[in-house]
């Protein structure tokens, strides 16, 4: 089971999983039964995360101690960059907060957290998350963003709404 919105789980299948990444690649069905709308997640859409320096700000969030979706107030900052991994400080991260996302300042998905260990978090960045996912054999069709809106074409905001008529003109 996995938590899409606080307060819902949805059952997902485990696809292929790696114990010490704390990365899987999940399936759902049935979304709509569920009260979903899986055109309303930008799930093809990663942001343009390689200018990340030393000293830029992160969100780690997680689930620590049972609380899901935990994001700290403060942004948290960057100590170590390089290709596959983003080290951060913080006082916030603790267990728990380990396979969950790392957001920039924008709210990008920009690494997912290997390690809860105050008062350095780590975090794969996406480049290597999408690279295990393409050793396992799955397609990786993303598409990266250097705008700050994505939602730019009236087809995109119908799918984001779940517009089926508004999508078939």
């Amino acid at each position: 089971k996995f938590k899409t919105f606080p307060g819902k789980e949805v059952i997902a299948d485990v696809l292929k999983n790696d114990a010490d990444l704390d990365l899987a690649v999940l399936t759902v069905t049935d979304l709509k039964e569920h009260g979903i709308n899986g055109c309303a997640f930008p799930f093809d859409r990663l942001p343009m995360y390689a200018d990340l320096e030393r000293g830029d700000e992160v969100l780690p969030v997680g689930n620590p101690a049972g609380v899901s979706w935990a994001m700290p107030v403060e942004a948290d900052k960057i100590s170590q960059i390089d290709e596959s991994q983003i080290v951060f400080q913080s006082t916030f991260i603790r267990n728990g907060h380990s396979g969950g996302g790392l957001l920039d300042k924008n709210g990008h998905f920009v690494g997912m957290m290997t390690a809860d260990e105050p008062p350095f978090g780590r975090a794969i960045t996406m480049d290597a998350v999408l690279q295990q996912v393409k050793r396992w054999g799955f397609s990786v069709k993303l598409v990266a963003t250097t705008f700050p809106s994505y939602r730019s074409s009236n087809l995109h905001n119908a799918s984001m709404e779940g517009n089926l008529p508004e999508m078939q003109k």
